[in-house]
């Protein structure tokens, strides 16, 4: 059976371009599959996944969990 790697990936609310960088210099056959845990700021949703899905051809997927 064939594995790929798991990156983990935390920043905080504000480091969404760091992130954005990481993932659109990522070539599209990367086989690894990166979690990225985001810190978001309270107040009105914001949509981390969506801008990112905007900044790599590969593909994105928000899990929709929060924590409290």
């Amino acid at each position: 059976m064939d594995t790929a790697p798991i990156v983990a990936v935390a920043s905080s609310a504000g480091d969404l371009e760091a992130v954005s960088e990481l993932l659109s210099a990522l070539p599209a056959e990367c086989v690894a599959a990166f979690v990225i845990v985001q810190h978001l700021n309270s107040g009105p949703e914001s949509l981390p996944a969506e801008a990112l899905a905007t900044r790599t051809i590969l593909p994105v997927m928000h899990t929709g969990l929060r924590a409290f």
